[in-house]
């Protein structure tokens, strides 16, 4: 194996020409750039104290693929790309046998910033590292001047901010092995209530 490298020219199965790098130790082919200008690395891409820039066409999506165990199942294949039409920046995924949109990230001029879409029927699961028994944060939405609008504690506590009001189609329940307690405090002079309103003319609003 005197000779270690060749440089070649040679045509692929679609007969386009090919330029590449041809290690004889191994039998490799350690990079090939065809007449479209697709090029193939064999091995790492590194790129030590500069950028690597992806470009899309004029009017097209600029697109990193990562594809593992060799894309030979359509759940290996995930895309990460910015779109040409609105500028948001895209997380999606080919298992399904097609490209669905996991998640984005939206320009600055959009009314929404970030979504998460989930596999139906499921949503959104958060998971942090506490075992339950700290008070930190463990979900936390603010507005424009960092101020909390809303917040979990990894104990379970929720927390709203700002005097919103806070609205659930739905019953609420609260279950304990020990006492519960349900508190409502009026601030400075106001007044503090519990108003029960029937949604019909038949039902009825009390207390049991």
């Amino acid at each position: 194996n005197a000779e270690r490298w060749r440089l070649y020219s040679s045509f692929d199965g679609n007969s386009d020409a090919l330029f590449g790098i041809y290690r004889v130790a191994d039998s490799s082919y350690k990079f090939q750039v065809g007449e479209s200008g697709k090029a193939t690395f064999a091995g790492e891409l590194r790129v030590d104290g500069g950028q690597a820039s992806i470009y899309g066409a004029e009017g097209g999506n600029a697109i990193l693929e990562l594809n593992s165990d060799q894309a030979d199942d359509n759940a290996d294949r995930w895309q990460m790309y910015v779109t040409a039409n609105n500028n948001y920046l895209k997380w999606r995924h080919y298992g399904t046998g097609s490209w669905v949109d996991r998640m984005w990230l939206s320009s600055a001029t959009d009314n929404w910033a970030f979504n998460i879409i989930g596999n139906s029927p499921y949503g959104i699961q958060v998971t942090t590292t506490s075992d339950g028994s700290s008070s930190h944060d463990a979900f936390v939405i603010k507005r424009a001047g960092n101020a909390k609008v809303f917040e979990i504690f990894n104990n379970g506590t929720l927390t709203t901010y700002g005097g919103g009001t806070a609205t659930f189609a739905g019953n609420i329940t609260q279950s304990a092995s020990s006492n519960l307690r349900h508190t409502i405090t009026a601030g400075g002079s106001g007044e503090a209530s519990l108003v029960l309103t029937a949604n019909n003319s038949t039902g009825d609003s009390f207390v049991r």
